[in-house]
């Protein structure tokens, strides 16, 4: 089992019933919208509800921000690669991915996650290896979006990006120093994945080899870089925009 944490993402927990949730546990005190929600859609799918004090709650989350709700669910499912492809059949778009590369900051990752969802990313792919887990603390950050988007974690990113390449995606790197300006490229509106590496050291080299060109988004201030979920944000909305428009 797993433990979700959160009001927002236990509740989107609920709403997508993709997976199965075995009891809830409700701070006794707890109110709102959202917690009247929480109990009428628990209730529905007959599942338990256990109102405890907040030490409880707290001790059960090891201190993290629960916000009085925990929910234990089965463990978060993986996807393969053809799983993403179909998503992007079923909404008749081009393929649209994003591959994270040696991501370690979980918070970085459920804003990543949350972002990508609401960009309309088919799916996201992250290595098996040297990154973190999509845990609690990363469901916690994502608000939920980790019920709507499928993630694949793979051995390899370098041959990950032959096969996607073989089934005719591009696929860009972001690279400050070598990128096109994002603002200044031409709309693409073809099947696109967009590479991005570890705050600080970048891309690996074998996958930024495999690279189709490369991406930066132009910075006017004295700080040269942004924060990994900021800049994810900003690429995929840009592409976002070039199939839009």
């Amino acid at each position: 089992m797993e433990k979700v944490f959160g009001r927002h993402p236990v509740l989107e927990i609920l709403k997508a019933h993709n997976r199965k949730i075995h009891k809830i546990f409700l701070n006794a005190g707890s109110q709102g919208r959202v917690i009247e929600e929480i109990r009428a859609l628990a209730e529905s799918y007959k599942i338990p509800i256990y109102k405890k004090d907040k030490k409880t709650l707290n001790n059960l989350s090891g201190y993290k921000n629960h916000q009085g709700v925990i929910a234990f669910t089965e463990a978060q499912k993986y996807f393969d690669l053809d799983d993403l492809f179909h998503v992007a059949e079923i909404n008749r778009e081009p393929p649209f991915f994003l591959i994270l590369d040696r991501v370690k900051d979980p918070h970085n990752l459920g804003a990543v996650i949350r972002s990508a969802e609401s960009a309309g990313v088919h799916g996201i792919i992250i290595p098996k290896y040297h990154t973190v887990d999509v845990n609690e603390t990363v469901a916690k950050s994502a608000a939920g979006a980790l019920e709507y988007i499928k993630i694949v974690r793979v051995t390899n990113i370098a041959k990950t990006i032959d096969q996607l390449k073989s089934k005719n995606v591009w696929v860009f790197g972001v690279e400050q120093e070598k990128g096109k300006d994002i603002f200044a490229a031409e709309p693409f509106k073809e099947s696109i994945a967009l590479l991005l590496g570890e705050e600080g050291s970048g891309i690996r080299r074998l996958p930024k080899e495999k690279c189709d060109g490369f991406f930066k988004i132009p910075m006017f201030g004295y700080i040269n870089s942004l924060n990994l979920s900021v800049a994810a944000a900003i690429l995929m909305y840009q592409v976002r925009r070039f199939r839009d428009y």
